[in-house]
């Protein structure tokens, strides 16, 4: 799989820079995730763009990204809101066993935020844990 790919902005008010985004309606189209913890993860945006245009995606590697909460330096990382910022779900993926749970991991962050708006680096690393009821 590629490292960069583009993919034309679907939603009305556009995307910011950072920000995942998830595989849209039409052929090629990326749109903002309708919530969090979300499948069909397409890539984190290196620029803003608007409506209708095509934006540069990063897939695989390094990138920074935008947090939603406080997130620690290894933290395990999946899409925490509708604005395509991340947020922490290391709990969900080391937990111990418990209730059903599917968990859309993202990557893996190399630097901590602090606070709802830090930017970070992560490591995209895209996979799914499904945990079965115990």
């Amino acid at each position: 799989m590629d490292q960069y790919r583009t993919g034309r902005v679907e939603n009305a008010g556009g995307v910011a820079i950072h920000r995942a985004v998830v595989e849209g309606a039409a052929q090629g189209g990326v749109a903002l995730p309708a919530g969090a913890d979300v499948a069909g993860f397409a890539g984190i945006t290196q620029e803003a763009q608007v409506l209708g245009r095509p934006v540069s995606l990063k897939r695989r590697g390094v990138t920074a990204a935008v947090a939603a909460a406080g997130v620690a330096r290894g933290d395990y990382v999946n899409i925490a809101d509708a604005l395509g910022r991340m947020k922490s779900c290391n709990a969900d993926v080391i937990a111990a066993p418990g209730p059903a749970l599917v968990v859309h991991v993202v990557g893996k962050a190399l630097s901590a935020a602090t606070n709802l708006g830090d930017v970070f680096e992560m490591e995209i690393n895209e996979f799914v844990v499904n945990r079965a009821a115990s």
